[in-house]
């Protein structure tokens, strides 16, 4: 046995025997080698406490331990088996492994590569703990039938060799507690290791209330993760993620756990927490809705994790295409109030390109969030006559300068057309063709949508007297289908006010004016 450890502290975890391999040039090879690793021994020294009558913390020189241990020429007799070790001595010392076929390393190794700025900070610090191995055994084959040069399989459940060992964590690596669960953080451990049972249960209260707030997912996942981790904005938002995804399975597994397991397990929907996930613009919509109805109509904001901007960062830097701006109110002095917030998606903004030659602009008017900030979108008919939007938002109220806002939000999020090229608005009776113009849409005819003429359109133009009296022939006049038809309409409502015995001039010239519109 080889005694681990360092100024006469040792303990024996490892169990070496001398075995024979053939390499692949069938040479018969003998060698020493490590043949097992007790990786209880190991832990019950090292971690286990008080509950272990082995327990000696005066053994774990963890330094010390991984040199004596990962030594340069040592041959093991499988690389699972030398992975196993290495991934027990930094679960014990507080780092995590990576492995990549012939190298094993801590997974802070290297320099960082990407220009990202993650909140957690990056994974790669510049460690310097590595081990090469290479496959002491290798397969011979041919390509095809018709390759004359044999080429070699490395294989790697027969004995392996360690070419090079630096079991030194560099740069800004420091093994611990801390550095542990950043560590697992950053390399999407801890969805990985999430149990079936709580994301069954994440989707059950999801399906029944309809969202998955901060303070529900933390209550949910927080027993089953290490009581020092920390719950991050990017933990809570891409659990929602999962969840959502993981939603058609729940559906399909009609409450039964056992086949929820087995679809969820068999498909990619749990990969790392921490995992850049990338958002389908569908999915992009629906996370800026949801999250926004959380942020604004939580009772305790306190218990909201984050802000609603910060959300928006997360879903710009997964959905590609995503835009926003925050609309601030410019009137008071010193820190901007954020009155509202526009988004568009890569699918929106290609809708406004091939179909923003009519356009509708709304805002509903019912307050959707205890704020009572209404919903506001640009609509427009696709080529199959399909609902389509080119933003949508949530502003503080219906007034001119939200609609500047989501105006001039139009104009520099999509410069392929520009506001000049939108031939017809369509709105309700807040807007006038000065307003459209001025918002920017110079060359537009603004027109009464359908729903709002309907609605009150029509009455606030005629006044309740008029409307009374033309009610039906103005509406068969907005139903016709054709020109025909809208001219007859107009004829017969004409005959009737002419023929009336006291005449209304300014209710004839606001129906000829209404006429006119259509032509126009």
């Amino acid at each position: 046995q080889r005694r681990l450890g360092c100024c006469g502290m040792p303990f024996g975890i490892i169990r070496k025997r001398t075995e024979d391999y053939i390499s692949h040039d069938n040479i018969p090879h003998t060698a020493e080698m490590v043949v097992g690793f007790d990786k209880e021994k190991f832990k019950n020294t090292c971690l286990a406490g008080k509950n272990s009558p082995t327990y000696n913390p005066s053994l774990c020189n963890f330094d010390a331990i991984a040199n004596e241990l990962f030594k340069a020429d040592e041959k093991w007799e499988s690389r699972d088996l030398l992975y196993d070790a290495f991934k027990c001595h930094g679960k014990l010392h507080g780092w995590i492994p990576a492995l990549q076929q012939k190298q094993m390393s801590c997974n802070r190794f290297g320099k960082n590569s990407t220009s990202r700025d993650y909140v957690g900070g990056t994974l790669k610090v510049g460690c310097t703990c590595k081990l090469d191995i290479t496959p002491l055994v290798k397969e011979k084959y041919f390509a095809t039938k018709e390759s004359k040069k044999a080429s070699y399989k490395d294989i790697w459940d027969e004995p392996v060799m360690i070419r090079n060992a630096n079991c030194e964590h560099g740069g800004s690596c420091m093994p611990g507690k801390q550095n542990l669960i950043a560590a697992t953080q950053r390399a999407g451990g801890y969805l990985n290791e999430l149990p079936d049972i709580t994301m069954f249960t994440l989707c059950n209260l999801f399906e029944q209330d309809g969202k998955l707030s901060t303070s529900l997912i933390k209550k949910v996942v927080g027993p089953v993760w290490p009581k020092n981790k920390v719950f991050t904005k990017n933990n809570v938002f891409n659990i929602r993620v999962r969840v959502k995804r993981s939603l058609a399975a729940f559906k399909s597994a009609n409450g039964d756990y056992e086949d929820f397991k087995q679809m969820v397990n068999a498909s990619d929907l749990l990969s790392g927490i921490d995992d850049e996930v990338s958002l389908n613009d569908d999915e992009a919509v629906e996370m800026a809705q949801s999250l926004w109805a959380e942020v604004m109509n939580d009772v305790d904001k306190d218990e909201v994790l984050f802000s609603f901007i910060d959300y928006l960062e997360l879903i710009s830097v997964r959905a590609k295409g995503f835009v926003y701006e925050l609309a601030e109110d410019k009137t008071k002095v010193g820190r901007k109030r954020v009155v509202g917030v526009i988004w568009q998606t890569a699918t929106m903004r290609k809708n406004f390109e091939l179909f923003g030659d009519f356009i509708g602009l709304d805002m509903m008017k019912r307050g959707i969030n205890k704020l009572l900030w209404p919903y506001a979108a640009v609509a427009m008919y696709d080529d199959m006559r399909q609902l389509c939007l080119a933003c949508e938002g949530v502003l503080c109220g219906e007034r001119t300068d939200m609609y500047q806002f989501i105006a001039n939000f139009l104009a520099s999020s999509t410069p392929e057309r520009t506001l000049e090229d939108v031939k017809i608005v369509a709105g309700d009776a807040f807007f006038n063709q000065e307003l459209i113009e001025r918002l920017g849409f110079s060359n537009a005819t603004l027109i009464l949508d359908r729903w709002h003429l309907l609605d009150s359109g029509l009455q606030k133009m005629f006044g309740n007297s008029g409307y009374s009296k033309l009610s039906g022939h103005l509406i068969r006049m907005v139903e016709s289908n054709s020109e025909s038809e809208f001219d007859s309409y107009y004829a017969s409502a004409h005959v009737l006010l002419t023929s009336m015995e006291r005449r209304d001039g300014e209710l004839e010239k606001t129906l000829k004016k209404f006429g006119d519109m259509r032509k126009n």
